[in-house]
């Protein structure tokens, strides 16, 4: 990508906005990259990016999507491994202020950085949290965030580090919902979140939903609460994420009154096949013949998307590089002789998860696996 932008960019306008795509990557790689056992740098988040191009070949815009972001890596960690690298970055890289505004503590006190006991890169040229948040400040500034926006990111990301650190205790009746064991802690959450502090006691102990156009109250007990917390922390950061991601496409992307971008490039970054197991996340890539999903480790929906994602993803790949019904067909169809390749077919994998082919009527119903579960969800 680099060398795209060195030769698609020359004017002063165009320079910036080679700068701003790359901020654009170092954004999305402190909010959506972690460490694995296998790679220092992980992406965990599906990303799709278009470069506009002028019909000059000028740099002209560009867009991002980013979807399949796994938010169990907030709250769940396995040894060795640590969650989305801006945690590390910010409190590797605060200012005096910023420490003593958000009385940020050291990274084993909190509960959702201590938990896997890994708190370092591996030594390297990019394993400093703290210049890499001097990077991550700059490209902020490149794409438009003012301070009082990356104090409010900070506010957040402070939020749900001391989220993770609340306790809970079990109610002294069965008719009273657990309570906080140390309100400290909520108080400071509850500030920086911009709420009040009965509120989210109440979010976090209590469960309320829409039953037949009814409101209902369920009085939660400490380990219930414990998973409505995470699931609040898990909410926050998808939500901060998008938010991010959204704010630079509103910097980078041409506006609607542009004409349509004479060409495009896409590029499409996919997390590898993905399984869960007690030593922690590993990563297969695409290459092989074997289909990817394996019903090994101890896999949650967001591992399952992902491999969902990738099994798509692999039967793409296989059509239109193998068959000769793909790009393969026009090669033959001008008389060049191409050597027979033997590949393992995953489309009965993707047909037992989807269903048939999405017809019109199989995209208001779908099938498969994912159909089963929608129906299910459906009744409840």
């Amino acid at each position: 990508m680099d060398q795209l932008l060195r030769l698609s960019a020359h004017s002063k306008k165009e320079l910036r906005l080679a700068d701003q795509i790359k901020s654009l990557h170092t954004i999305l790689d402190s909010f959506g990259n972690a460490k694995t056992l296998m790679n220092p740098n992980a992406s965990r988040h599906s990303r799709y990016l278009e470069l506009h191009f002028a019909q000059t070949g000028r740099i002209s815009g560009a867009k991002v999507l980013t979807f399949n972001l796994d938010k169990s890596r907030v709250v769940r960690l396995t040894h060795e491994e640590r969650t989305y690298h801006v945690f590390y970055q910010f409190i590797a890289g605060a200012t005096t202020t910023e420490r003593d505004t958000f009385q940020l503590e050291d990274l084993s006190d909190y509960a959702l950085l201590a938990s896997s006991g890994c708190y370092r890169l591996p030594s390297g040229p990019f394993s400093d949290d703290a210049i890499a948040m001097t990077d991550f400040r700059a490209a902020l500034r490149s794409l438009g965030f003012k301070p009082k926006h990356m104090t409010s990111i900070f506010s957040l990301i402070v939020a749900i580090l001391l989220l993770g650190n609340i306790q809970f205790g079990e109610g002294d009746a069965r008719d009273v919902s657990a309570y906080v064991v140390n309100p400290h802690v909520l108080e400071q959450a509850s500030r920086l979140l911009g709420v009040a502090f009965e509120d989210l006691g109440q979010l976090l102990t209590n469960k309320t939903s829409y039953v037949k156009k009814e409101l209902f109250t369920v009085l939660l007990n400490a380990e219930q609460s414990a998973a409505q917390r995470d699931q609040f922390v898990k909410d926050i950061y998808a939500m901060l994420f998008a938010f991010v991601v959204e704010t630079c496409n509103h910097r980078l992307a041409p506006s609607s009154k542009d004409a349509p971008p004479s060409t495009q490039i896409i590029l499409f970054d996919q997390p590898g096949f993905q399984t869960r197991g007690p030593a922690g996340t590993t990563s297969i890539s695409l290459a092989g013949n074997q289909p990817l999903i394996s019903a090994y480790g101890q896999n949650g929906f967001d591992e399952f998307t992902v491999n969902f994602a990738d099994e798509l993803l692999h039967s793409y790949v296989l059509r239109n590089t193998f068959e000769t019904a793909g790009y393969n067909g026009h090669i033959v169809g001008d008389g060049v002789a191409l050597p027979d390749i033997a590949t393992m077919d995953n489309g009965a994998c993707v047909e037992l998860l989807r269903g048939a082919t999405l017809t019109e009527k199989a995209q208001r119903k779908p099938g498969g696996l994912l159909g089963v579960h929608v129906s299910r969800l459906s009744s409840e």
